[in-house]
């Protein structure tokens, strides 16, 4: 049996490839990956509150090290129920963590959906998640 072994041609090779590839993965404006993004999360998806807290809903895109060129981000609420009012210095965006977070206070008892919708550029449908929220009344 022949014993076969790479030749320097055959590393030379394999070396442009690789350097191919890693050049076609970098983009010194967005760092080391160019990827797409394939979904969004919140931290929380249903938060029992009571009137008055103000905890902190963070989106995080997954993954998380993708480009934000042509990425909107927009938190709603529907207002059914509590009033759930929310903080952050408008327009709330995406950081180059790939998260966005907002602080939200828990105005007044019921319950309410916030939501985050993400719009890529170029992509036809939204990532949406949403998170319950349901604030009682302070104990007197």
């Amino acid at each position: 049996m022949k014993k076969r072994t790479a030749g320097l041609s055959g590393i030379l090779a394999l070396s442009a490839a690789f350097a191919v590839l890693v050049s076609a993965c970098y983009n010194p404006d967005f760092g080391p990956y160019f990827m797409e993004i394939t979904g969004v999360e919140l931290n929380e998806t249903r938060l029992d509150l009571v009137q008055g807290d103000t905890p902190t809903l963070i989106a995080t895109l997954r993954p998380s090290n993708v480009s934000l060129e042509g990425v909107t981000v927009e938190w709603t609420t529907d207002c059914n129920g509590a009033v759930v009012g929310f903080f952050g210095e408008p327009p709330i965006k995406f950081d180059g963590n790939g998260t966005s977070s907002v602080m939200i206070t828990a105005d007044s008892p019921g319950e309410t959906m916030v939501t985050v919708t993400v719009t890529v550029e170029g992509r036809q449908h939204p990532f949406v998640v949403s998170c319950t929220v349901t604030v009682i009344s302070r104990p007197e």
